[in-house]
């Protein structure tokens, strides 16, 4: 498993990209780590109730800031179910907590962004003339809609 991230890590377009002073270069590094932690939980040698507090924690911390930022990656939250049940050895409906949990929480954020987010859009005509040519807005645009 680590060699395929490695792989994906270094094609050319994913170089390129990292090298760059975007937001994408960290959103990237935030997918392959969450990538990597849930494998670690599936394929490591801990049970999921001797894994480190603050790797739990990042898996929720991190899958945050991805589906804040890049919402179409939300289906990367799902690999939590992938993890064996075998993993929740002391109580298995540790599994159905941790997966659904970060499921809903992940879901709830995403609602809460698109009632919030849904708000701040300018159209073009409310732009300040001024400020409004050269940039990506255009007359009669209504995202919401």
């Amino acid at each position: 498993a680590s060699g395929s991230l490695a792989w994906l890590a270094l094609l050319p377009s994913s170089l390129f990209l990292h090298a760059s002073l975007t937001g994408d270069a960290v959103t990237n590094g935030l997918c392959f780590w969450l990538l990597a932690a849930m494998l670690s939980l599936a394929f490591g040698e801990k049970n999921f109730a001797d894994s480190s507090r603050w790797l739990k924690a990042g898996i929720f911390v991190s899958s945050a800031m991805i589906v804040l930022s890049k919402p179409v990656y939300f289906p990367l939250v799902l690999l939590a179910w992938f993890i064996p049940k075998k993993k929740f050895s002391n109580n298995p409906s540790n599994y159905f907590y941790f997966a659904g949990g970060l499921c809903l929480f992940n879901l709830a954020l995403l609602g809460w962004w698109y009632h919030y987010a849904g708000g701040l859009f300018i159209p073009y005509d409310e732009y300040h003339p001024q400020f409004r040519e050269g940039v990506q807005l255009n007359a009669g645009g209504q995202p919401h809609e």
